[in-house]
């Protein structure tokens, strides 16, 4: 059965180390905290886990300031598998549509930036026609 811990957004590095120590995960929700520790980040990029993060909940809990300084650009260029995610979109005020959006907007990406978030999220999918996922987004 696969497990999606959540670790490092109001918790340091150690609980993101704490998660591939306890478990097999091939994704993190969250982990922007990761980039604290730059053996992390190898270690992360190595295991090629995916980050699930989610700015806007990011900013709401005050784990970062504002989108624009939200590290989510850093980790991209560190080479992190990231994903750009909603977290609870009722509780934060937000869609996914609206995350993309402000990202967008926040760091200038282009279509096709986004749609490489997009194709990491398809890529690291736990749905049983994945396959048939990146067909339809190739």
């Amino acid at each position: 059965m696969p497990i999606v811990p959540h670790a490092g957004e109001t918790q340091g590095a150690f609980s993101i180390w704490d998660c591939l120590e306890a478990t097999q995960c091939s994704r993190i929700g969250h982990g922007i905290r990761c980039l604290e520790d730059a053996a992390l980040v190898k270690e992360l990029r190595s295991k090629g886990v995916v980050l699930e993060v989610c700015p806007s909940s990011n900013v709401c809990l005050t784990t970062v300031p504002s989108i624009e300084l939200h590290p989510i650009g850093e980790m991209v260029e560190m080479g992190l598998a990231v994903t750009i995610n909603s977290d609870d979109p009722p509780m934060f005020n937000t869609t996914l549509s609206e995350e993309y959006e402000r990202c967008s907007s926040a760091f200038e990406w282009d279509e096709e930036t986004l749609k490489g978030f997009v194709l990491t999220a398809a890529e690291a999918s736990l749905c049983p026609d994945r396959a048939e996922l990146l067909k339809k987004l190739g």
